[in-house]
């Protein structure tokens, strides 16, 4: 029997391809063929390769310094790239008028978005465009409308294309999935379905404005359409015209992924609220350890391909980790930081021989390059140095890595961390005696520090004890000098021989000179009483010398922080309770904990004095608190987290104030005698005083009822016209700043309707650049009210003026309106005036004021054929104006009412609250709305309620409540408390008053005084005005008409007012959520003070606080008061030299906060300086000239803690129904000293509350080997990430759980998961 041979060439050897398990990655390779045919397969993770073996049937290779982007590139599963762009159709053609960018008529709510053309470049609301490549033939195009996502959308039925919410999962996925053709590198897109194009086309829009009115005695809004042509894209036949109109440009394609640098060492900022840090590295080159068992190599048939695979496993090993494990930054080889640390460079492997099978761990052998020292805690550290520093003969101190790895700096060498060198003529090493006495050093109780020089031990002393001058030589220590803020530098002390406590040298902020000579000759030359001074360091490390590291330690932390028991005030809270009063409390939990502290920080002799604490909080979120710490009532500093403090309400009525707690019980009633009639209560936060409007007079007062000042028309100087004019009524008022309204009065005495005062000084001043651009706009007679704007003023044609954000206004005017009650074509208006405005039509419902409608009327007979369509409604009571901000002159649809009367409006969170009366139905309702005018939620009022009032909040636990005040049948108030969250009406309150009349009305006022004995023939008239009748006193009509008709000759005693009105002020959240929305439930350090003289503040901003400033480029600035519109945080440099301009708020947001923190607030008012640090971080400090400040504004009232005072009163004695005291965490180790303490020892009171991390040192020493065991195997993960589940919380979402099921079934077919590290995401709905 004879065996046949089968022959192959060459290329029959086929090498092994690599796998990743995961099919994640594709290694990357070379094929080279010889000339034979045989495919020399190179990997480049193999190219490196620096030794191999093999150990159970796997092959193990140890490669060198490799970057992940050198040996694979990452999988990209999708097809094309994704593209987020502007669509431009007609592309193709020349003309600059033909180039359209689409433009989707955003409404932020699931309707449909409608498809134009945008030309106006300045809007770009709705431009952007997803455009989802699902293959190679099919994809979406969608973008996302406020928080909803809309695809472009065929109707079959209609021949426009719309952008829609895709909401329901039977909606066939061909209606919004459009065949495509894209042209990656020119950048053109078509889009088709079936035979037809996406192209230009004319369509019908139907726009709709809403008007308030009554269908079936229900509902209250209706929607009216309004149609015009516009522009838009749709399907149409393909030809020529079709295909150049929807020929499409795109822009460039985004990165959704990060290819580059996927291994990388990620960086958190701390002094930027933990955003990543630009230190982040990137593209880190790693030795690799690869592996493949060869006894499972897979064929090509088993895999479906027509190769031989293998799985490549593989893991990066510990390069950049030192030999004693331990990460390092960049060393004294890299100053500059723009190298990653190497610690480690394995060679080889260390097993004996290749075996197929071994139970040895693989070991490998690596080279290391430095000497580790760990510095302790304890009192000091002896090391020595290796006997080679190479490539360095020695090393200065400043170019090692101790002050950026964790070595404590200060301002003097006492607090900070030091070094000393000990030179030995022998060996170098530490001396014998030194040893011998370690333990004696230990051991003493009393050790402040110790001193080495020349060899000797100089002994050790504490801080205040003299000693004869036995020191021999002038250098004390190395020490480490720092601000906390900047990165420290090292500095030579010396010490020029006196009778003194040589310590003292230790303890003293020297001059610092650039040579031992320059130092010698300004002693030489100047009489001074300093021993000592400093050079920047000549300190080295040097081969084999023995050195001593003084780490600051808890003991000597103690040590000092308890020898200023003398300066401690308090270290316990004492605290007051409804019942009880709780002391020597070290730990204040302010859960359970409802009661407070006070201190009388006045009493305090030198009235410098410092506060620290730590402050635990149970989450990062829980903390609420409205005073933490604080003595804030108008002047003062405040530590606080929730701005909304509104335990009041304020109802004036005549001549007296009401005042109320939350739950409408009547704290107290203030009765003003020298006026009869309060007009308004002027104030924007209620721990403060406030001003009354009165018809006679301005008055501060507080809550006491206290009178502190008044503002009369007419003083020494003579009349006083603008109190005059306030006092005669305005329009609309605007609060701003830290206590100041601009009111928008009727230019009864001056000229310029707005006048600003100052609440905290009483001051009227003119506005005369807002009365300018006021008087220089041509609709300034229209308007009534103004509202801050990013650049200015914004003013708006109604009355009781709200901003809803940054881009929408909205005012109220309650003049009769004529509301159109068909449509009015636009021919009807050909040959007059009125064409160019009304050339599109009137359509039905459109409301007109009374001078415009009495315009149209006069045109009505102009074409007579058109005449029977000018008929309208004369009940149209009020509407709501919206201006766009951002948009010059600009108005939004307006907001009529036809069968309702509107009260009130207000806003809070971006949204419009309307307090109305349906006269049909006799209902009053609260109905909220979008800035977009989009209806949300409607609260019904309780029956009682026949006309509305007022509109305004409060929060309870964090929950908004809606007030809505209004008036029963026999005129009395009525509120309804409604949860804004959920709906309900809690409760509703009936009080005996009437409060003021705020109809705008024709009033009357006295011009001069009218005695009592012009009445003494009216018993009725004689008892009502005891007193007579005050100048400027105000009547209304009925009024006006009792006295005139008893005397007409008094008729000329009175001036008729028109357009007069009264304002309430209930809580003001609307001017506390403006004021401090942006600060909502954030920790800040506010401080007030009204100086009538110049302040400055030196700070770093918030969020950029924290050492070091040099890493962000940042260093203090000077900041001086700004203009009244802005906060301390713009850092505008504006002189002081007015009272208008004299109050200063200063607001600090406290950065980075953690779990756990320590708080210290220094205050050095004898040195005009407030600062503030958090976890021994300086935040920012307060400057002033002391001698030109009234300090005891900072100091009265008492200090409060857990508890915020009303004057010196806390809330807890004033409002017993409810506790505005603190929760959500713990204070604890609180201190206050009567002294103001040094940077240096404020470090150690923080330390005092944490422990003192070791100091990890490396200097390098030359070339050492190394072995390491590898026990365990993990593959490589690309790193970033822990856990490979991504979790998406839906939180406050009020649905059952069966739509709960669909649509997290929903989110699960819809959001695609594209980062290649994470495979499945996990939704929770609560």
């Amino acid at each position: 029997m004879s065996l046949s041979a089968t022959y192959h060439d060459l290329s029959a050897f086929s090498p092994i391809y690599f796998l990743d398990p995961d099919n994640k990655i594709d290694f990357i390779s070379q094929d080279r063929y010889t000339l034979q045919g045989i495919n020399l397969l190179t990997y480049n993770i193999s190219k490196s390769a620096n030794d191999s073996f093999v150990k159970n049937y796997t092959v193990n290779n140890l490669i060198k310094n490799k970057n992940s982007n050198d040996i694979f590139n990452l999988r990209d599963t999708r097809g094309k790239q994704d593209l987020n762009t502007k669509l431009g159709f007609k592309t193709t053609q020349n003309t600059l008028s033909a180039g359209f960018f689409l433009q989707a008529l955003t409404n932020r709510r699931d309707g449909d978005s409608v498809a134009t053309f945008n030309l106006d470049i300045t809007d770009t609301a709705g431009n952007k465009f997803l455009i989802d490549f699902l293959d190679t033939n099919l994809c979406t195009i969608s973008l996302i409308d406020g928080k909803i996502k809309k695809y472009l959308f065929s109707n079959p039925d209609k021949k426009a294309l719309v952008f829609k919410f895709i909401d329901n999962i039977s909606v066939p996925s061909s209606s919004y999935q459009f065949n495509y053709f894209y042209d990656e590198t020119s950048k053109i897109l078509r889009l088709f379905k079936g035979n037809e194009v996406v192209t230009t086309i004319k369509t019908i829009l139907v726009t709709q404005t809403q008007i308030i009115s009554t269908i079936n005695g229900q509902q209250e809004f209706v929607t009216i359409p309004l149609s015009a042509t516009i522009n838009s894209i749709g399907l149409s036949a393909i030809n020529e015209t079709t295909l150049l109109n929807g020929t499409i440009s795109v822009e460039d394609r985004i990165k959704l992924l990060q290819r580059d640098n996927i291994d990388q060492f990620i960086y958190y900022d701390f002094e930027n609220n933990y955003d990543l840090s630009g230190d982040t590295v990137s593209g880190i080159n790693y030795d690799f350890l690869t592996y493949y068992t060869y006894n499972n190599i897979l064929s090509g048939s088993s895999i479906g391909k027509n190769k031989t695979y293998a799985n490549l496993n593989y893991f990066n090993l510990k390069n950049h980790i030192s030999s004693d494990n331990v990460v390092y930054g960049a060393g004294a080889e890299d100053a500059d930081n723009t190298k990653e640390y190497r610690g480690r460079e394995y060679q080889n492997f260390t097993n004996q021989k290749s075996k197929e099978k071994d139970y040895d761990n693989i070991t490998l052998n690596y080279t290391f390059f430095d000497s580790e020292f760990k510095i302790g805690s304890k009192d000091f550290t002896a090391f020595t140095m290796p006997n080679n520093l190479f490539p360095f003969r020695k090393i200065n101190i400043n170019d090692t890595g101790l002050a950026g790895n964790g070595s404590f700096a200060a301002s003097n060498p006492y607090f900070s961390d030091k070094v000393f060198k000990l030179t030995d003529s022998n060996k170098n090493k530490l001396q014998n005696s030194f040893i011998e006495d370690e333990e004696f050093l230990v051991l003493q109780n009393d050790v402040s520090l110790f001193v080495l020089q020349s060899g000797d031990l100089l002994g050790f002393q504490s801080i205040n004890d003299i000693q004869q001058n036995d020191i021999f030589g002038s250098y004390l220590c190395t020490w480490l000098k720092g601000d906390g803020i900047t990165k420290g530098i090292w500095y030579d002390r010396y010490y020029i021989p006196k009778d003194e406590s040589y310590t003292i040298s230790f303890s003293g902020v020297s001059n610092i000179f650039d040579s031992s000579t320059q130092a010698a000759e300004y002693f030489k030359n100047n009489e001074t009483s300093l021993i000592y001074y400093d050079l920047m360091s000549n300190f080295t490390f040097e081969p084999s010398a023995s050195y001593v590291y003084q780490r600051i330690n808890k003991k000597q932390i103690n040590e000092y922080v308890n020898s200023q028991k003398d300066k401690l005030l308090r270290d316990t809270f004492t605290i007051q309770t409804s019942s009880v009063q709780l002391q020597n409390i070290k730990e204040l939990n302010l859960n359970n904990t409802k009661g407070f502290d006070n201190i009388d920080i006045q009493s305090i002799p030198n009235r410098d004095f410092n506060i620290g604490f730590e402050l635990e909080l149970d989450a990062l979120s829980s903390l609420d608190s409205f005073q933490l710490l604080g003595n804030l009532y108008e002047d003062g500093f405040s530590l606080k987290n929730n701005h909304f403090f509104t335990p009041f309400i304020f109802i004036p009525q005549g001549n007296a104030l009401y005042i109320y707690d939350n739950n409408f019980k009547l704290l107290r009633t203030n009765t003003y005698e020298s006026t009869e009639n309060i007009l308004d209560v002027l104030y924007i936060e209620q721990n403060n005083n406030f001003v009354l409007v009165c018809d006679n007079k301005l008055i501060k007062t507080n809550y006491f009822g206290e009178i502190l000042s008044e503002l009369t028309p007419t003083n020494q100087s003579g009349a006083n016209l603008l109190v005059s004019e306030v006092i005669k009524s305005y329009k609309s008022k605007t609060f701003y700043g830290y206590n100041n309204v601009l009111l928008f009065t009727n230019e009864h005495n001056v000229e310029g309707p707005v006048i600003n005062l100052d609440l905290n000084n009483l001051v009227l001043t003119k506005e005369p650049a807002l009365n300018l651009q006021l008087k220089t706009d041509p609709f300034s007679a229209e308007y009534q009210s103004l509202v801050p704007t990013a650049t200015g003023y914004r003013f708006l044609e109604g009355r009781s003026p709200k901003k809803l954000d940054d881009s929408v206004a909205c005012s109220l005017d309650n003049a009769n309106r004529f509301i159109s009650t068909q449509f009015i074509p636009g021919a009807a208006f050909r040959g007059t005036p009125l064409f160019t405005t009304l050339s599109g039509g009137v359509i039905n419902g459109r409301s007109f004021s009374e001078d415009l409608f009495t315009l149209i009327q006069t045109y009505s007979g102009t074409n007579p054929a058109f005449e029977q369509f000018f008929t309208f409604n004369q009940s149209g009571r009020s509407r709501i104006i919206f201006d766009l901000l951002e948009v010059s002159r600009f108005e939004d649809p307006i907001l009529d009412s036809i069968n309702s009367k509107i009260y009130d409006i207000n806003s809070v969170n971006k949204r419009l609250f309307v307090q109305f009366v349906n006269l049909t139905a006799s209902q009053g309702f609260v109905q909220e709305f979008t800035q977009e005018r989009f209806k949300l939620s409607a609260y019904k009022l309780s029956n009682s309620v026949t006309e509305g009032y007022k509109l305004d909040f409060i929060e309870e636990d964090k929950q908004l409540k809606i007030l809505s005040f209004a008036r029963d049948l026999s005129s009395n108030i009525v509120i309804d408390k409604i949860n804004a969250t959920t709906g309900v009406l809690e409760n509703t309150y009936s009080l005996p008053i009437t409060g003021l009349d705020v109809t705008t009305q024709t009033v009357y006022i006295a011009n001069e005084k009218i005695a009592a004995s012009t009445f003494s023939s009216s018993s009725a008239l004689s008892s009502k005005y005891i007193n007579g009748i005050y100048y400027n006193r105000r009547f209304n009509a009925k009024q006006y008409l009792d006295i005139t008709n008893f005397d007409n000759t008094l008729t000329t005693k009175f001036n008729a007012l028109t357009g007069s009105s009264s304002h309430i002020n209930p809580t003001s959240y609307y001017s506390i959520n403006q004021k401090y929305n942006s600060y909502r439930d954030k920790l800040i350090f506010k401080f007030n003070l009204n100086s009538l003289l110049d302040v400055n503040i030196i700070t770093e901003k918030w969020n950029r606080a924290g050492p070091p400033l040099t890493a962000n480029g940042y260093s203090s600035f000077t900041w001086e008061n700004p203009a009244k519109s802005l906060s301390g945080w713009d850092g505008l440099l504006i002189p002081v030299n007015a009272e208008d301009t004299s109050n200063v708020e200063i607001i600090f947001e406290i950065p980075n906060l953690d779990i756990k923190n320590y708080i210290n607030l220094d205050f050095d008012l004898n040195s005009g300086k407030i600062i503030l640090y958090n976890n021994g971080v300086f935040i920012g400090d307060i400057t002033f000239q002391p001698n030109l400040i009234p300090i005891d504004r900072i100091i009265y009232p008492e200090l409060f803690i857990n508890t915020q005072n009303i004057r010196n009163i806390p809330i807890d004695n004033i409002v017993t129904d409810k506790s505005y005291n603190s929760k959500g965490g713990i204070l604890k180790n609180f201190k206050v000293h009567n002294t103001s303490f040094e940077p240096s020892l404020i470090n150690y009171l923080e330390l005092q509350t944490k422990s003192i991390d070791p100091l990890y040192f490396r200097v390098p020493s030359a070339t050492r080997n190394k072995t390491e065991e590898i026990d365990t195997m993990f593959n490589y993960n690309i790193p970033g990430n822990i856990s490979n589940y991504i979790k998406v919380n839906i939180k406050n979402i009020d649905i059952n759980n069966n739509v709960k099921a669909q649509l997290e079934d929903y989110l699960k077919r819809s959001v695609k998961v594209v980062t290649p590290s994470q495979q499945k995401l996990i939704y929770n709905v609560d």
